[in-house]
């Protein structure tokens, strides 16, 4: 129920508050004084399995917000490929901020034996 009720929260942050997006993307050079919108092709309920899966980043897209909702995670943003062992582990109710240069090498792929559901919000 904490896990639900903490998705729930991470969720709304993401797709309400503008000021959430924006703090993310500050941590993005040059987009700390750009008001941001969306740039389409946000992605919700996608599964992270044993596969290293990469984003499907929409032409315009200069920053990807991801929540993390179930199951932890690890990312590589290098082209490298992520493994249980290989990779920054993120855990769910967690967000991640992938700035553009790093937008066509980003991986990522389930922590433990449970796959991940992530939400994905794409901004230019």
């Amino acid at each position: 129920m904490t896990k639900l009720l903490l998705a729930c929260v991470l969720l709304a942050s993401l797709l309400l508050a503008p000021s959430a997006w924006g703090q993310q993307a500050a941590l993005c050079p040059g987009l700390a004084d750009r008001a941001l919108s969306t740039a389409g092709g946000a992605q919700f309920n996608l599964t992270v399995a044993d596969t290293a899966l990469t984003l499907t980043v929409p032409a315009r897209a200069s920053v990807a917000i991801i929540g993390v909702r179930t199951a932890s995670i690890r990312y590589t943003d290098d082209g490298t490929t992520p493994t249980t062992t290989n990779g920054i582990q993120v855990d769910a109710a967690q967000t991640i901020t992938v700035c553009s240069g790093s937008l066509g090498q980003f991986r990522m792929i389930r922590q433990g034996a449970a796959s991940a559901i992530v939400n994905i919000l794409y901004y230019q």
